[in-house]
């Protein structure tokens, strides 16, 4: 009895552990606070975080591999084996050796370690991805004010190590575009923990923080997410009337805030021609202003790249070595790297994570397996972004644990 007992509570330490490690895990990595501190001297290399949290979870691989595996899909570790291996083929099968294709190494295989780690810290029971859950609604808060006080204060997050030449808010992120895609994703994880009376001022809050970053992507992400949580019946159809509405103050305001915004950096020095051409769009949309000629050139250069070698690509790290404009596109940059098939690398993952959901996971991962196939044709860095990393991993968790649950209510409880 008292083996038993003492059994008992070493398991119930060992999971508030895990609860501790998820949450501080998704505050230090989501909110981009391991580069801030870096940039100041406080921390190691992010990397070496990285490392050091891994280290951490070792005590947490016993249970792991006794049964908390269970909670992770089959396919995701699959996806995660052939992924390596395309890398490290392409790698020594590279035509030259240069600091962009070791560096293309090196990054590919941190994600993966990243991802591997994440699993093994959100793997468990419910409570543990429930505490994930409300560490993701607190980076929302934590993140709008960086992004407020960063408009009231240009510069302000700036380091020795990061610089956001962009001008446009971006808390710790320094990239006012990733930023903004870290705001949406943690309201799909986090919204079923908001009763429903409060949903609508909840997104609302998520959309101004969207809106303050000019980030046109994001925005367009965050309105298709609000139809499709109207079509889950996550919220009421009368909550249309109050998008319109807000939708209308924010439109005649629009050129007082823009306004605001250019004043303030360009009192601080950091207008830029970026930061003055969004703003004029965002204040008249009718306004012929357009920083988009470079980005529809680079389509078709990447495309040419594509078609000159459709079957294999062209190698990893080739996008690093033609020019200073990236493609933004996650698609675009795999099938120039690995050919016509490159294609579904990305598709491939998010259906290894969300097939087997359930019930309200179904949903959440439904709508995030949306996002990210839509914010992937704005940006390169999908598989690279730690915050996406560790919510494909929470995903994969989360589909596996209601399917356990579907067909065995009381397993994980």
């Amino acid at each position: 009895m008292t083996v038993k007992v003492k059994s008992s509570s070493n398991n119930n330490l060992l999971l508030y552990y895990q609860c501790l490690l998820s949450v501080l895990f998704v505050l230090f990595f989501y909110t981009e606070a391991d580069n801030h501190l870096f940039g100041l001297g406080i921390t190691p290399r992010p990397y070496e975080m990285v490392i050091a949290y891994g280290l951490l979870a070792i005590p947490l691989l016993p249970g792991f591999m006794s049964k908390n595996i269970k909670y992770v899909p089959k396919s995701t570790f699959q996806w995660l084996g052939l992924y390596s291996l395309l890398t490290i083929i392409y790698y020594l099968f590279s035509s030259h050796y240069n600091e962009v294709v070791q560096q293309e190494l090196s990054d590919r295989i941190l994600a993966v370690i990243f991802l591997l780690i994440a699993l093994l810290i959100f793997a468990g029971k419910n409570l543990v991805q429930l505490c994930v859950k409300w560490a993701l609604f607190c980076t929302i808060f934590w993140n709008i004010y960086t992004y407020v006080y960063e408009v009231l204060n240009p510069g302000v997050w700036q380091t020795f190590m990061t610089l956001n030449p962009s001008g446009r808010p971006a808390g710790f992120y320094v990239d006012a575009n990733k930023a903004a895609c870290a705001l949406i994703p943690s309201m799909i994880f986090s919204i079923d923990l908001v009763p429903q009376k409060y949903r609508l001022p909840f997104i609302l809050i998520v959309i101004f923080g969207v809106i303050i970053t000019f980030s046109r992507g994001a925005t367009l992400c965050i309105l298709i997410l609000i139809l499709l949580l109207i079509y889950n019946k996550m919220l009421s159809k009368k909550a249309i009337i109050y998008f319109i509405t807000f939708g209308l103050i924010m439109a005649i305001n629009s050129y007082n805030f823009a306004s605001f915004v250019e004043n303030q950096a360009s009192n601080s020095g950091l207008l830029n021609k970026d930061l003055e051409t969004r703003l004029s769009i965002f204040s008249n949309p009718s306004s012929d202003a357009s920083d988009d000629t470079s980005r529809v050139d680079i389509i078709g250069f990447a495309w040419e790249k594509i078609m000159a070698k459709p079957l294999f690509g062209n190698g990893i790290g080739y996008v690093h070595e033609w020019g200073e404009i990236l493609p933004h596109n996650m698609y675009l940059y795999f099938m120039v790297e690995h050919g016509i098939l490159g294609i579904m690398i990305l598709p491939l993952l998010i259906i290894s994570v969300t097939k087997n959901a359930y019930g309200e996971s179904k949903k959440i991962s439904f709508m995030f397996g949306v996002f990210i196939l839509i914010w992937s044709i704005f940006s390169h860095t999908v598989l690279l972004d730690r915050q996406n990393l560790m919510l494909f991993a929470l995903t994969g968790i989360m589909s596996k644990s209601s399917y356990l649950n579907h067909i065995c209510p009381r397993n994980n409880i």
